[in-house]
């Protein structure tokens, strides 16, 4: 019984922490689309470990993003593809309930939005920032229309490998892509 009031509580309190992390998320989301150049912006969503930001990012942030906004692609990446095997079935979820096309190559990305619909891309940081299928994709779409969700964002936010120790640490030798380029 005990613990099922301390599990009934310590829900409750999380509901209401998601809640409002949601409208924090929400809120910031209007101020940078408010703005008139709205590209090369970086937002960090931090919380702790366990806390559910890419939960959130599945059932809140990319719902919204594409519902509210013009983004017609939320591409979510993340450093390991287990992450992405245990959110898939959400994330399908997710995209079933909304109407979204479920993706995890490019080319289920095009074939969504040559048939007019919005969709979500579930990928590696190192497929998205170093496969030339997937660059030549960001390279060629309308960036307005495209919206990332980067998972750990530090191992992929330097611009060469003589960074990488300020960055994340190590030696960078095998240092192959980044989020952005200079």
């Amino acid at each position: 019984q005990k613990i099922s009031v301390r599990k009934k509580a310590y829900n409750e309190k999380m509901r209401t922490l998601f809640e409002i992390y949601d409208a924090c998320f929400d809120q910031e989301i209007k101020r940078c689309l408010s703005k008139e150049n709205r590209f090369n912006m970086f937002k960090v969503i931090s919380a702790p470990m366990r806390f559910g930001k890419t939960r959130r990012a599945i059932t809140h942030m990319i719902p919204y993003l594409l519902l509210e906004t013009d983004c017609n692609v939320v591409i979510l990446t993340s450093p390991l593809k287990g992450i992405l095997k245990q959110k898939e079935r959400l994330a399908k979820k997710v995209c079933r309930e909304h109407g979204f096309g479920f993706c995890d190559t490019v080319d289920q990305v095009l074939e969504v939005l040559k048939d007019g619909d919005k969709a979500v891309f579930l990928t590696t940081n190192q497929n998205a920032y170093t496969q030339e299928k997937t660059q030549k994709f960001i390279d060629n779409a309308d960036k307005s229309k495209i919206a990332f969700i980067v998972d750990e964002c530090h191992t992929w936010t330097t611009d060469c490998k003589e960074n990488i120790p300020d960055v994340q640490g190590g030696t960078g030798s095998n240092f192959l892509g980044t989020l952005y380029k200079t």
